[in-house]
């Protein structure tokens, strides 16, 4: 069985990987960017929405970083759920957990994923 000092320092670990693949995934943004400015009329499409896919994943990717770094410093886990930008992940770990969210409790900006931030 885990301890919970372990437990704590697993999800300083796990925020740290989580920052360490939003790096990775930008770096990848960049080279899709590439592709969607060279990208003639047919293959734009297909290449912005690569793009907008990658940067979804980079968000999801620090959303994760920020929640595990909150939990690791024993904040209240409903705290830490409140403050995950992105609505629909909030969602599904809350769902997870068995938690619901309120419309009234999640921020007023919360849920818009912003594309090439």
């Amino acid at each position: 069985m885990m301890s919970h000092h372990q437990a704590l320092l697993l999800l300083g670990a796990l925020s740290e990987e989580f920052d360490t693949l939003a790096d990775g995934i930008e770096t990848l943004a960049g080279l899709v960017a590439e592709t969607v400015r060279d990208a003639d009329d047919t293959t734009r499409p297909l290449a912005m929405q690569q793009a907008q896919a990658i940067d979804e994943m980079t968000q999801r990717c620090r959303a994760l970083c920020d929640l595990t770094d909150t939990l690791s410093r024993e904040d209240p886990l409903n705290d830490a759920l409140k403050a995950i930008p992105l609505s629909a992940l909030a969602d599904r770990l809350s769902l997870a957990l068995r938690l619901t969210r309120s419309p009234t409790v999640a921020r007023p900006d919360t849920g818009d994923l912003m594309l090439f931030d």
